[in-house]
């Protein structure tokens, strides 16, 4: 996807070359801008104006809008977040408060060595997939890299 993003005092302006499909963000609701709490999750976005409130940070998802381009790895992250008054962002995901990774097999992970059997929390269910393993939404697993839920919250987050 092609994606072109300018900032304007603490707006961003996405302008998509290939309409990407919204998956969802990680983002507070902010009083100062619809999107993306306006949009239904799936919706197909040409270009829109976003500002996130000036405490947030968080992370925007998107895809492909052909379903079959779409792939385990094939979201695209865009993430945000303030620097005094400056609104920053930033393809990829690389600000985050644990550790995650990124694979064919499960999608986005991360790897939980905290109990008696660890567990791997992916979006999905590829080869190596266990018993121990669980299934989770890419918004709610974003939310944990991000520390704005705690592991209890995402196991009651887990995709049944």
């Amino acid at each position: 996807m092609t994606t072109r993003i300018e900032l304007y005092a603490g707006v961003a302006l996405f302008r998509a070359a290939d309409i990407p499909v919204f998956i969802g963000t990680t983002a507070k609701e902010s009083p100062y801008s619809p999107f993306p709490w306006s949009e239904k999750v799936g919706s197909s976005i040409a270009g829109f104006e976003f500002r996130p409130a000036e405490d947030d940070s968080g992370t925007l998802v998107f895809d492909h809008s052909d379903p079959k381009q779409r792939t385990s790895t094939s979201q695209i992250f865009y993430q945000f977040w303030w620097e005094k008054d400056k609104l920053i962002v930033r393809e990829g995901l690389t600000r985050v408060a644990t550790h995650f990774t990124l694979s064919d097999d499960d999608g986005l992970s991360h790897y939980d060595d905290t109990r008696e059997k660890y567990r791997v929390y992916c979006t999905h269910k590829g080869k190596r997939f266990g018993a121990n393993d669980r299934i989770v939404n890419v918004i709610d697993l974003l939310r944990f890299i991000e520390r704005k839920i705690d592991l209890a919250e995402l196991d009651r987050r887990v995709i049944k």
